[in-house]
């Protein structure tokens, strides 16, 4: 499977990586800088500010010497702690395929130092993503995401999290696996600024996906049938419906599809939208 390396970055990537242990497919590190005791896991020393992480990184070539192949990098630029981004990618970029899964904060709860923190790391990645440094670069605005799922605010993050791991990882699996039918080929060479989402088959209007994407190149569906319903003649009438609403909808955009069957009781659509410009 690609990207079945996770790497786990300061506090917001540690909980976003621990999702990923749920499922087998992955194999999970993660960095922070606060005292744990658990497998695949490297404390940073603490420091004051985000150059201080960024001058102080450690060695980490023994932490990483089980990556091979392909790792997906999940991290928050607002913290102090992304200031040891790139040194760790420094480290990493040679033994690897490098994607990223960003979680873009709620700009109304930062102040203005973090606010710039994420500006910095966040342009950055796109940057180096555009350039081919890295493989591709996942966006997520946790504001849409909290908006979109339901939750106690006891347990919001943990529900986030757990619904952005889901999708990523049924997207993942998808492109892994052979369909029932599909009509994709390569994705668009330069459009490596990517949104996810996900919805219930039957829900008449598409939901948002976790990131509004800019100027978009490119939408892949991918069709969860339950056995059931794979069973019934209706469905591919309503699929194909969906592909030729969206075709009509903007004819410059790139629309293909896939239909895998799942084990699930319900349907759901899974959609990957790329884009080649650098997001705000």
């Amino acid at each position: 499977m690609s990207n079945n390396n996770i790497l786990g970055i300061g506090k917001a990537g540690y909980y976003l990586a621990k999702c990923f242990e749920r499922y087998i497919q992955y194999k999970v590190y993660k960095i922070d800088a606060e005292d744990k005791k658990e497998k695949r896991y490297f404390k940073l020393p603490k420091q004051k500010t985000i150059m201080d992480y960024e001058i102080n990184t450690p060695d980490l070539t023994s932490f990483f010497k089980g990556i091979k192949e392909n790792c997906l990098v999940i991290l928050g630029g607002s913290g102090n702690i992304s200031g040891a981004t790139l040194s760790i990618l420094a480290q990493l970029k040679d033994k690897c395929k490098i994607s990223f899964l960003y979680i873009k904060p709620d700009p109304s709860l930062l102040s203005n130092m973090k606010m710039k923190q994420h500006e910095i790391i966040y342009n950055i990645l796109q940057q180096y993503t555009r350039s081919d440094v890295f493989k591709e670069m996942y966006i997520i605005d946790n504001e849409l995401v909290s908006d979109e799922v339901e939750h106690f605010f006891d347990n919001k993050y943990k529900t986030i999290n757990e619904n952005i791991t889901f999708c990523y990882h049924m997207i993942n699996t998808f492109k892994n696996i052979s369909s029932l039918e599909d009509n994709f080929d390569e994705p668009i060479g330069t459009a490596k600024l990517v949104s996810i989402g996900y919805q219930g088959f039957n829900e008449e209007i598409e939901k948002k996906l976790l990131f509004n994407l800019d100027n978009l190149r490119e939408k892949r569906y991918y069709f969860a049938i339950s056995e059931k319903t794979l069973n019934e003649n209706k469905f591919y009438n309503k699929i194909k419906e969906i592909i030729k609403s969206q075709k009509e909808q903007d004819e410059t955009i790139k629309i293909s599809y896939g239909i895998y069957k799942t084990q699930y009781e319900e349907d759901f659509i899974f959609i990957e939208a790329r884009s080649s410009e650098i997001q705000k």
